[in-house]
């Protein structure tokens, strides 16, 4: 069966909506933003994960002769492992400090454009989604 000129055109038209409608929803959730955010975090997180394990508990292990890791403390017949607890807020501080020392000295100025603008864009992008309800969708 073949389809019509015009029935083509209508195709293309909701196609091309439905997408402009996609992207207007993924980015005024800032989903991909977050995505983006996500995979660097993830990221930085494993250097920071690696950093700490393979270079700041053998020095810290050193300094207290004995692996913290495997630190436990007894309580009666409980026995409480916090190594694994140390180590985590360890690491916590470690990538606290390394996110910090990022926002405030490499991207300075991009963070404070991006407070600058926020409410900018938040009033552009409710301008958009009010504009899009007022689209009518071919069904």
């Amino acid at each position: 069966m073949f389809l019509k000129k015009r029935d083509i055109s209508k195709n293309i038209i909701s196609k091309v909506i439905y997408m402009k409608l996609i992207i207007a929803i993924l980015s005024s959730f800032g989903i991909i933003g977050s995505g983006f955010g996500y995979t660097i975090g993830r990221s930085t997180f494993e250097v920071i994960d690696s950093f700490m394990k393979n270079i700041m508990l053998p020095i810290i292990n050193h300094l207290f002769g004995k692996n913290i890791s495997k630190s436990t403390i007894e309580i009666g017949k409980i026995k409480f492992k916090i190594g694994p607890v140390i180590d985590s807020l360890i690491n916590f501080i470690l990538v606290l400090s390394f996110i910090i020392f990022i926002l405030r000295y490499v991207f300075k100025d991009l963070v404070e454009a991006v407070i600058q603008h926020q409410d900018q864009y938040t009033k552009k992008t409710s301008d958009l989604l009010q504009d899009m309800s007022t689209w009518k969708l071919p069904l």
